[in-house]
């Protein structure tokens, strides 16, 4: 397996709005991250908590076999730009 040319999208967003909730302005949520946002990103599965992270979007080139892309087709959390000598999901 091989992953390469990793960029990253709407980190600094989606941590300043993770702040949302508990503020009483949102303007003065900012991207730091804090003690709360690592519990946030931390915490179980399903709680709901860890919801601000479903903006954080990664872009990445990968090559892998076979098997792993029948397996990888499976989740939802992957979306497939283009694929070479691979399944088109």
């Amino acid at each position: 397996m091989k992953i390469e040319n990793v960029k990253i999208y709407d980190l600094e967003e989606s941590i300043a709005a993770s702040k949302y909730p508990m503020s009483t302005d949102t303007e003065k949520c900012k991207s730091n991250i804090t003690d709360t946002v690592i519990k946030l990103a931390q915490s179980n599965k399903g709680e709901g908590h860890d919801q601000f992270m479903t903006g954080i979007r990664v872009a990445f080139d990968s090559t892998f076999s076979n098997k792993a892309w029948v397996e990888l087709e499976r989740y939802r959390f992957v979306e497939f730009v283009s694929l070479i000598d691979g399944r088109v999901a």
